[in-house]
């Protein structure tokens, strides 16, 4: 019996030694096919329900934004500010009601319109209570002033969020009347006038050249820049593609 013991023991250890011994085992490469649509058969109870989660998310961007500058809340909240981010967002929202017949193609091209008009005309300089600053904004702005709240920082990523939604605008509003003109108008000048290189790091450190998170007036700028895989990826093809000095030196660091 002992001897069986020892045996099974040897053996054991033989086999473990091999085994260790092995080169690890490469991953097998999958290859994952797609023909175009996604093979599933959509209820008609699972399509209602889709269609009711879309409309509800509508109906925020259209209860929530405001009447005469198209800014949409962060929040429902009574308190609740605009967000740069929200009002980026509900560019392309107004357009979904319109293809779904929720909203028709003039009243969503007029909300637009404001918004363009709001942000464009609104003040830009260096002090506490604006709305932005070489071409940025801040995160947050009051409702009823349209004005930095909450001593909140002014935003590249949400700057760029929101300039995403005016690129949609811009693409999707191209009938030849007035206002549709005007929102294209407005978008180009929109776009080609934020300066990249006030947001630029510093040329050394560990966010060497990236596109900084933020400005403050008190404190200047926020000491993280964007890099690796996150919003920085829209970030920098958004700054490549409206004028960002030395912008492969702040991806190679991002």
């Amino acid at each position: 019996m002992k001897n069986l013991l020892k045996i099974s023991k040897f053996v054991l250890f033989v086999v473990l030694a091999f085994t260790a011994c092995e080169h690890p085992k490469q991953p097998q490469q999958r290859t994952f096919k797609s023909s175009g649509k996604v093979n599933y058969n959509v209820t008609p109870e699972e399509e209602f329900m889709l269609a009711s989660i879309q409309q509800k998310t509508f109906l925020f961007f259209l209860n929530e934004h405001h009447p005469g500058w198209g800014l949409v809340k962060d929040r429902t909240a009574r308190w609740a500010p605009a967000s740069i981010a929200s009002t980026g967002f509900g560019i392309p929202c107004f357009a979904i009601g319109v293809e779904r017949k929720w909203i028709t193609r003039e009243q969503a091209a007029q909300i637009t319109l404001n918004m363009l008009s709001f942000f464009y005309n609104s003040v830009q300089s260096a002090d506490t209570n604006v709305t932005g600053y070489k071409g940025f904004y801040y995160h947050f702005l009051a409702m009823d002033t349209g004005t930095r709240t909450w001593k909140c920082e002014l935003s590249s990523v949400d700057t760029g969020l929101l300039m995403m939604g005016i690129i949609f605008a811009r693409n999707y509003y191209t009938l030849d009347n007035e206002v549709e003109d005007r929102v294209r108008l407005l978008a180009g000048k929109l776009l080609g006038r934020i300066e990249w290189n006030f947001m630029a790091m510093p040329p050394s450190g560990e966010y060497a050249n990236t596109i900084s998170m933020g400005w403050t007036p008190e404190k200047g700028l926020h000491d993280m820049g964007w890099s690796g895989y996150n919003e920085a990826l829209f970030l920098y093809i958004l700054a490549a593609g409206t004028g960002m000095e030395n912008v492969n030196k702040a991806i190679r660091h991002g």
